[in-house]
């Protein structure tokens, strides 16, 4: 709800956000979480729908790491429509949502944080920090303000 009320009551024009960036469930991912899954492994999601620029600066910094992220740019559990980056896309702004994917204890009882691996929450937590930067540091737009398009009816929006 708060990034809802927040983009449809936006401090500043739109056109004047490059991007946004989310991170949920970034501690586990693991092979027994999602298939496919490992200590590397790493959902982007997003980033391509509006912005191919937003998605190059990402895999550009993920291939210079010394450990880079097996990066997941598919959305296997429809991930784009139900995190809080749905709001920003809808209003043209270029998104990035990081995610280590579902998992079976998502949103039940059994989430602990004992099931958290920190290292790895810690190596994406670099990672995003990198991009973030980056991205603070550019000095063109992602895409022209002009080019944006929000798609009505997409994610029931």
């Amino acid at each position: 709800m708060g990034s809802e009320w927040f983009s449809d009551h936006p401090p500043v024009p739109t056109d004047s956000m490059l991007a946004m960036v989310n991170l949920d469930m970034v501690g586990r991912g693991g092979a027994d979480d999602i298939a496919g899954g490992g200590p590397r492994y790493l959902q982007v999601i997003g980033s391509d729908r509006r912005s191919p620029a937003l998605l190059k600066v990402i895999t550009d910094l993920n291939a210079a790491s010394a450990t880079p992220a097996t990066l997941v740019t598919t959305d296997p559990d429809g991930g784009f429509c139900k995190s809080d980056q749905w709001s920003y896309a809808r209003r043209g702004i270029p998104v990035a949502f990081f995610t280590t994917g579902s998992h079976a204890d998502y949103h039940s009882v059994t989430d602990e944080a004992a099931y958290i691996d920190f290292a790895k929450l810690a190596s994406v937590t670099r990672f995003v920090t990198a991009v973030v930067a980056r991205l603070a540091d550019t000095q063109e737009r992602l895409e022209p303000p002009g080019k944006r398009v929000v798609l009505p009816g997409f994610c029931g929006g």
